[in-house]
C-alpha cells in the first residue's frame, strides 16, 4: 500500500521534504491548509539513505529549487537554510 503522507527531514526548526514534492504540489494546488507528513529524521538521526537530516540539508539545499517552487505556487518562505550553490 503507498503512503500518501509526504516523508521529511526536521533540522532546526524547519521541515525539508525527503520524499513526496509531488504529493505536496498537489496539495499546495489544491488549497490544503494542512498537509500530513513523517517525519522520518530529526538534525541527527539518520535517513534511509544513510546520512543525517542534517547532512541531507547541507547537501541537498539549492537556492533555485526554493524559488521555483515559490514561483510555482505563488508563496514566499519565511526563511530559507544555507545553500550549497
Amino acid at each position: 500500500m503507498l503512503d500518501s503522507r509526504s516523508r521529511s527531514s526536521q533540522c532546526e526548526a524547519s521541515s525539508f521534504i525527503w520524499d513526496g514534492h509531488r504529493r505536496t504540489s498537489a496539495a499546495l494546488f489544491a488549497n490544503l491548509t494542512l498537509i500530513p507528513i513523517v517525519v522520518c529524521a530529526n538534525s541527527d538521526d539518520r535517513l534511509p539513505t544513510g546520512e543525517t537530516g542534517k547532512e541531507f540539508v547541507a547537501s541537498a539545499a539549492r537556492s533555485s529549487w526554493y524559488y521555483d517552487r515559490e514561483d510555482v505556487h505563488a508563496f514566499r518562505f519565511l526563511k530559507y537554510p544555507k545553500a550549497t550553490d
